[in-house]
């Protein structure tokens, strides 16, 4: 870190008990300039000042670090790898009455739980077998998970959802859609800090034994040795046969990775290793 990043770092330590020592040096850095910017102050050297005892200045120093954004279908070669490839032999391998289990890590405000919940309904509908799923997503911004839970998009929110997808899966409400209780009661939305040392997995989810899990924008944001944490407990709470996607920026950071291997050169999906993917 440079010189302002340490004393912000310091200050927020030591005055305020927070502790930024996970996120990537470039991306704090960044962030300190934004909150700067946003003050008013001539550049960032006057930050850590303005931090030192102002603690709503330190609350939204944390918002801005926990940054929360998705949008419905966000990567789509991911969700069209999810759709042709993993979600086929996930149904083809799960006995009459199984359970698909995946978490939806960083949720932000709940498009990408609602997306996965869209195609996983689609695909046990077409398959006709007696399949049930649970989605656990997750997000260590409270004010965000109770977005989530509410389900209430705008038209501009769902641009990239289908025009079928949108008749069958959310109901109008005012000038808004809310999505529709058979996909929301598969979907349990909870607080959960990825780094919490307590869990590898959410506590709602008991076990873990995920199928598919996605945590995608999230590993961008942390120091290589916090990337690695979070990839071990990502590991831990797949199941043998268990896929991972991230986002596309993120998808060097598992290269080599002992625990998984690509599922295809050109996504930023992997499968947890031991387990041959067979699907075409």
């Amino acid at each position: 870190m440079d010189e302002i990043s340490v004393r912000t770092a310091t200050l927020l330590q030591v005055i305020h008990g927070m502790d930024v020592s996970a996120y990537d040096p470039s991306f704090f850095r960044a962030t300190l300039e934004r909150r700067s910017d946003d003050l008013g102050l001539a550049d960032s050297s006057a930050y850590p000042e303005c931090l030192k005892d102002d603690p709503e200045e330190a609350a939204r120093l944390d918002e801005a670090l926990r940054i929360s954004y998705s949008r419905f279908f966000r990567d789509p070669l991911s969700f069209a790898m999810l759709e042709c490839r993993v979600l086929p032999e996930l149904l083809a391998r799960k006995p009459e009455g199984g359970e698909i289990r995946v978490w939806s890590a960083g949720c932000a405000s709940g498009q990408e739980a609602y997306s996965i919940a869209i195609l996983l309904d689609e695909a046990i509908r077409t398959s006709r077998k007696s399949l049930r799923y649970h989605i656990f997503a997750t997000d260590a911004n409270e004010a965000c998970v109770a977005s989530a839970r509410e389900g209430l998009f705008t038209p501009d929110d769902l641009k990239d959802v289908k025009l079928g997808q949108l008749e069958t899966c959310f109901d109008r409400v005012g000038g808004a859609y809310s999505v529709v209780p058979r996909l929301r009661q598969y979907i349990d939305f909870s607080v959960h800090d990825l780094l919490d040392r307590t869990a590898t997995h959410p506590p709602d989810s008991i076990y873990g034994d995920f199928d598919v899990v996605f945590c995608s924008n999230v590993l961008y944001y942390y120091r290589n040795v916090f990337r690695t944490l979070i990839l071990e407990r990502l590991s831990r709470s797949l199941s043998a046969s268990g896929v991972l996607f991230t986002d596309a920026t993120e998808k060097s950071f598992l290269s080599g990775h002992a625990s998984f291997h690509p599922l295809d050169p050109a996504a930023p999906v992997f499968v947890k290793r031991a387990h041959r993917f067979t699907s075409k």
